[in-house]
Order: C-alpha cells, then structure tokens, then sequence
C-alpha cells in the first residue's frame, strides 16, 4: 500500500495499493486490462491538484499519467498540437516555443503549471479569458482508454467525448489531447485598484474594447468595511508584434511566500503589499502564452506553520461560485456577510468572467457567468474540518440563492440538495457513464461521495 495526497489542500490522504507510472498508452492499456481481470478499481493522476479526491480511491490502483509526456505533433497549417495527456502546461508552452515560435495556446488554468493536459480536459479548466468558455472549446480531438482498455479516437460529436470533457474520469481515461492554438499575440497589461461596484461592467467593458484576459483580485480582510470591497483589476489587451517585450516583473517564490504569510497574519497589509506591486507593472508588454504562467508553492504551508507554531496543521481549500453576471454584487454582500458571520480567514479571492459550455454532458459553465474563486483556511483537526464543512456549504447556499451554482470537484462538502440545485445533469451524467463502465472500475473517491450523497434523494444507477 502507499500513501498519496493531494498537493493543495492536503485533505485526502489515501492508501493505494500501488502506483502504476505507464510511460507509452500500450503499457497503460494493458494496466487497465489486467486491472480488470483482477477486479480493482483504478483512476488516474498527474500534477494532484484535485482536492476533491477525484485522482484517488482507496485501495486502487493510481495511474501516475506524467510518464505519457510525449507532444506528438505540431500541425502549424491547421494550428493544432497533438500531445500525451501526461504534459504539463509550462512544458507544453516551452516545446511550442521551440517548434512553431509563431503559435500559442488559448488558455490554460492559472494557479499552476504543473497541471497535465489529461487532468486539465477532465476538469474542463477556464483562465481568466474574458470572452472564453472552458477548455472544451479548445479541444479539437481526444484518445481514451475505456474500462476494458480499448482505445477510442473522439471529435466534438462523439458522445465519449462530451463525457470525458469535464467528466473527472468517469468516462474514460484521456490518454492523448489535440489542442487548438492560435497565433502568438503580444499584450499589454492595464492595472487598476478601484472598488468593488460596477466590476463586472468593467470587466465587460475591457473586453469590448479588446482586452483578451482579465481578473479582480479582491481585499480579503474579514471586516464589513473591507472584504471584497476594493481590488486589483488587471486586463490584457492585444498590441502590434513591433511593440518590445518588457523584462517581465514577476513575484518570485519567496515574495509570495510573504504575501502568503501575510495573508494569514496581516489580511490587510497583504492586500496592500499586492496592491503596490501589480500597479508597478501596469503597461508591461507579454507574450500572450507567458502571461498565463504562474508560481506554484506546494509545500508553503508546510513551512508557515512551523514559523506561526500553528496548533495543528492546515491548508488552503478552494471554492469556486459562479452566478448570473446582473446578480454580482448582491452576491458579493451577501457572502461578505456570510464569510464574516462566520468567522471564516479568506486567503484569496478573485473575480472573473467565463462563457457558457454548449458541449459538455456535465458542464458547469451554463450560462454567462461571473466567476468567484475563494481559498479559504482549513484547520486539519476535527473541529476545523467541521468549520470548513458549515462554511463552504454556507457559500454554495449563498450562491444557489442567487440562482448560480458551484464548481464540483474542490471539495466533497455540499449536500445532496446542493447538488441537485446546482447541477441539474448530473444524475443523468453518472446513469449513462455507469452504463459505460457498470462494474465502476473508474470510480474514484469523490464519484462514490456523489452517488451517496444523491442516493437518499432517489438516484439510481446502472446497477441496481
């Protein structure tokens, strides 16, 4: 048996039975076939960034899918790449670089760059596009392994497809991506602090004037005069391929692990020292791929509570709220207040827009939303997690109350009704990939949360 974990949150420790590290999809073929003989379960990871344990499930065995690193082809005519699911973000974007220099990605997820492609299509990620769907609308083709093994090559049209995108491996296992790229842009950044109201206008108003990507990074002091009600409001906007890049001005590891530390000791003055430093690079000039790399520290917290002497160990748990964009700051008042009712620590919180998914089975992106992204603290004892529970149920409520909904996979936390509310599909989602899959060899962790938490409401799959 081995102990694995997620990389954020650090809330799901698991004992596989092994770790598989395939590095040619024969090998992870036959993986999934001698699996099946023996009758155990097996689900797949890459950079472990699914808090929700959507990578693991007990006892299993764990498919370590960045062996499968290969990036296959770069079609410049057709403006497609074809790559291994086990490629990460950074890794893709250097390749690129050297092979088609004039060629680019769209997007990809922020936070991170070690995210994989496989695990980045199962999510179904968005950046901070301001005009953007998730990932599907990248995807021209997928390879997937289904439950006994056998290879399926999926356009846009196949139902496989539809369900793997987004589907956190339930419908398959992604073992080869071509994605769709555009040709490289230079862009240059605008920042601005400024308050709350009217965001979502200014959001759409960059992009109507031609800003590419853009977010609202905002104060997270849990006060009432201060949470949520100013930020950093930064967009990218096309410029000439003459204009010179900038020697970019970037955070390095050890500024943010200040700016982390301050967020837990000192909200406020954190939210000023960030503040002061993205104003510094208002007019930079980026290359549009590189502008959406980040800094990841995995192991920060690690390090934070040794130097606080903190009482037990703890993490950051995201969550991710999404509503209608004409309901924004009344959500944002009354999450405020719930946030603070509650006495929770916010370490992070940031405002985007994304568009609506019109291809997925269980898309989460319904409808033009705005998009809130919030790491709250977690305490590891029993009683934090308890507070963590009550709150982040607290914060869908908040959401659900205002007709939106929430991103499924960051934790396993929201009731059965929640569920029900805000993702509307997702029972159908897991009768027809039950069907594909009846003896659930995919089934993760957080897959067999979902069916017992929708089982008391009457939900009845492929089995019974």
């Amino acid at each position: 048996m081995e102990l694995v974990n997620d990389v954020h949150s650090r809330l799901n420790p698991t004992r596989v039975a092994s770790v598989q590290r395939p590095g040619t999809t024969e090998e992870l073929a036959r993986i999934v076939k001698q699996a099946a003989l023996a009758g155990r379960g097996l689900t797949v990871a890459g950079g472990r960034h699914a808090m929700g344990g959507q990578a693991f499930r007990e006892g299993g065995l764990l498919v370590d899918a960045r062996g499968l690193d290969r990036i296959l082809d770069v079609d410049q005519e057709r403006q497609i790449v074809r790559a291994q699911a086990g490629v990460d973000w950074r890794t893709l974007i250097d390749e690129l670089g050297r092979r088609a220099p004039e060629l680019a990605i769209v997007q990809k997820p922020t936070g991170a760059d070690d995210m994989t492609l496989g695990g980045s299509v199962a999510s179904n990620v968005h950046g901070r596009g301001l005009s953007l769907g998730p990932l599907v609308d990248q995807l021209a083709a997928l390879e997937l392994l289904d439950a006994d093994g056998v290879l399926h090559r999926c356009s846009a049209e196949d139902e496989r497809f539809r369900l793997a995108v987004g589907g956190y491996g339930q419908a398959g296992i992604v073992t080869e991506v071509a994605l769709r790229l555009q040709r490289k842009l230079r862009v240059r950044r605008g920042v601005s602090v400024r308050a709350a109201p009217g965001i979502v206008e200014a959001l759409e108003s960059a992009r109507d004037e031609g800003a590419l990507f853009g977010d609202f990074q905002m104060a997270i002091e849990p006060t009432a005069d201060a949470l949520f009600r100013r930020g950093v409001l930064s967009t990218y906007a096309p410029v000439s391929s003459r204009v010179p890049l900038d020697q970019p001005r970037r955070l390095d590891a050890r500024a943010w692990r200040r700016l982390l530390e301050l967020a837990h000791t000192q909200p406020g003055r954190a939210f000023a020292e960030y503040a002061a430093y993205y104003t510094q690079t208002h007019g930079q000039v980026y290359e549009s791929d590189r502008a959406q790399l980040a800094t990841y520290l995995p192991d920060y917290h690690l390090e934070l509570d040794r130097r606080c002497a903190a009482r037990c160990p703890g993490s950051e748990m995201i969550t991710e709220l999404y509503v209608p964009r004409a309901r924004c700051e009344l959500f944002l008042g009354d999450l405020r207040a719930a946030l603070i009712g509650a006495g929770a620590q916010p370490i992070y919180a940031t405002l985007r827009l994304i568009e609506r998914d019109a291809t997925t089975a269980l898309a989460w992106a319904r409808e033009p939303w705005a998009c809130l992204v919030v790491n709250l603290h977690v305490d590891h004892d029993e009683a934090g997690r308890a507070d963590a529970i009550g709150r982040f149920r607290a914060l869908i409520d908040v959401a659900l109350g205002h007709g939106g909904s929430f991103y499924l996979t960051y934790h396993r936390w929201a009731t059965g009704g929640q569920l029900r509310a805000a993702h509307p599909g997702l029972v159908g989602f897991l009768r027809r990939t039950g069907e594909l899959d009846p003896e659930r060899r995919f089934e993760s962790d957080w897959s067999a949360s979902l069916r017992e938490r929708l089982a008391p409401n009457g939900f009845v799959d492929a089995r019974t």
